[in-house]
């Protein structure tokens, strides 16, 4: 691609406002302070505790973020177990992904002389440009799965891309609330689906191994996203892609199934390792009086309320499932288990005792999965389309 094709792709003109526009508004307002707050303090606690105040009772950790928020906050993602211990009930999935961008933030404040406390405008502007990082990379992940899986649909995509982006929550957590987990997940998907995409085309070890830690990354960001996996048929395609994919994976000398848990257990064993720091023990159910009541959800009100409903709150979705009965007449296979996807990610987020999540923006669970649940969206355009992209 050419210096004149990169300007005139509208999707890398959306990129750079969507990098500009959350500098000037970061700059505005004393957002820094709003970086990171509700289940976000949570997320990020573990970097703090573990690698500047090696506190696993989060006492220390308390007392800084107190000290910087400026008023005496009530830290509710901590809770205690049956021994008085102090644990943080969010999984730190997220904090790994900010990893990098802590330790930046550490050797800005060292070489400048401020105290490193986890809490400081350094840190909570490179907490941030991480999360901001994750957003533009989950985007171009996104543009190019859809890229593999509609080939002839190149020119308009870059058009269809950035509408499809700001017509959900996704523009919206990526700007105002970066500090909740979606974002992260939404590029874990996209990783997953490249390598997906990948197998699809030549089966390795290297993709196997990488596909098992994304797996495992995705599930110690949110659990609950491990449901994931059912896409791979529609990733794939057909039936019998996947079983020629499963079979060659199988048959292979690479031993790719061990392969694939091992890369999983990594994070996994991550997991453990922070339970066992916090608690003494390697297994903690951390969510505390929290849980799924699956005999009764709350699938109408996710659907249709006007608080968080579906289709009030993301009118878009009313496309995605009209374009889905072009994408079941085109091909049943991978269009019947999308809505097997859909459906089941549909009852699990509905079960939750809190089932609305307390969204500031729809229903935010659906945010990340927002990356496979809009593909039927392109059938849509493919089949009415009124215009020729090649003049735009």
């Amino acid at each position: 691609m050419n210096a004149k094709q990169i300007l005139r792709n509208p999707f890398n003109w959306f990129i750079s406002f969507l990098i500009i526009f959350s500098f000037v508004r970061l700059t505005k307002m004393d957002e820094l302070r709003n970086v990171i707050y509700s289940d976000g303090k949570g997320y990020y606690a573990y970097l703090p505790s573990l690698l500047i105040h090696h506190d696993e009772n989060f006492e220390k950790t308390r007392q800084a973020e107190k000290k910087y928020f400026g008023f005496d906050d009530l830290q509710l993602y901590l809770h205690k177990d049956r021994n008085g211990k102090t644990y943080d009930k969010y999984f730190p999935g997220l904090a790994i992904l900010q990893l990098p961008f802590f330790v930046i933030a550490c050797g800005i404040s060292w070489i400048s002389g401020q105290p490193i406390t986890g809490y400081s405008d350094v840190f909570l502007f490179c907490f941030y440009l991480g999360s901001l990082f994750y957003s533009v990379l989950g985007m171009i992940l996104f543009s190019r799965c859809l890229r593999d899986l509609f080939p002839n649909q190149g020119k308009a995509l870059q058009w269809l891309i950035p509408i499809l982006y700001i017509s959900t929550p996704l523009f919206f957590y990526a700007i105002n609330i970066p500090c909740l987990s979606h974002l992260y997940s939404f590029f874990l998907f996209g990783c997953f689906a490249r390598l997906v995409l990948r197998l699809k085309n030549t089966v390795s070890w290297k993709d196997l191994f990488l596909l098992g830690i994304v797996v495992g990354m995705i599930f110690l960001v949110r659990p609950t996203n491990g449901v994931v996996v059912l896409i791979l048929p529609v990733l794939l395609g057909s039936k019998s892609e996947v079983i020629r994919v499963f079979k060659e994976i199988l048959q292979s000398k690479m031993y790719g199934i061990p392969v694939t848990i091992i890369g999983f257990l990594i994070p996994l064993g991550i997991l453990f390792g922070v339970w066992k720091w916090q608690t003494g023990s390697w297994i903690l159910w951390s969510y505390s009086g929290e849980g799924f009541n699956f005999l009764s959800p709350h699938i109408y009100e996710h659907l249709f309320s006007f608080r968080i409903g579906l289709f009030w709150q993301i009118p878009i979705m009313i496309l995605v499932f009209t374009g889905w009965i072009y994408f079941f007449k085109e091909n049943k296979f991978a269009a019947l288990f999308w809505f097997i996807y859909f459906a089941i990610n549909l009852w699990i987020f509905s079960s939750w005792w809190c089932w609305d999540f307390e969204s500031a923006f729809g229903s935010r669970p659906y945010t990340e999965h927002l990356f496979f649940l809009l593909i039927p969206v392109i059938f849509l355009f493919e089949k009415h389309r009124k215009i020729t992209w090649e003049d735009c």
